[in-house]
């Protein structure tokens, strides 16, 4: 990837929008529209919401979130280090939650699925979570040679959806178009 960042906070209602705006202010260099810069501010909160409601429910912790952009591509990938999903493609359904005396409406994984190019889950109990998503912007899209040279040449290739970690989890695709459901 050609510009890439990492953000560590404790997992804590207050962090959401300030992960969020981080992100935001990330990929600006991309070009979004505001229709698109929404869809990224409006995913990343829902993932990050995911780690503080379901995957550390008794005492904070860590999410990481780690983007990557290039060529008017941003990857995101949001982990926590939690208690994992069960079921992921279970988790995936509409309307699910594990939390219906909380009032959740179980739409967080729907949501980011709809407004990201591409999404996916893995999972592990005990493990944490790791959610991967992609969002292509239409104005931002540069040629690759116009992007290397723009960043003086220098453009190391690293996919923001794998890390050494994450890889031995199980993971599910949530294809475009089927609705998914959070946790």
């Amino acid at each position: 990837m050609n510009n890439r960042m990492t953000l560590e906070l404790p997992s804590l209602s207050e962090n959401g929008p300030f992960a969020r705006d981080t992100v935001a202010a990330f990929c600006a260099r991309l070009d979004p529209s505001l229709d698109e810069l929404s869809d990224v501010k409006t995913a990343v909160s829902e993932a990050v919401t995911n780690c503080i409601v379901h995957a550390y429910p008794n005492a904070p912790g860590t999410v990481r979130i780690e983007c990557a952009a290039e060529r008017g591509a941003l990857h995101i990938r949001i982990i926590d280090y939690g208690r994992g999903i069960a079921d992921v493609a279970r988790a995936l359904e509409p309307f699910y939650t594990t939390l219906e005396s909380e009032e959740r409406s179980g739409m967080g994984f729907t949501i980011m699925q709809a407004f990201m190019t591409d999404f996916s889950v893995r999972s592990e109990e005990g493990k944490g979570t790791t959610v991967c998503m992609r969002k292509v912007f239409a104005r931002g899209a540069a040629s690759p040679a116009a992007e290397s040279a723009a960043e003086g040449g220098a453009g190391e290739k690293r996919d923001a959806g794998a890390t050494d970690a994450a890889s031995s989890s199980p993971q599910t695709e949530a294809p475009r178009g089927k609705v998914a459901d959070a946790r």
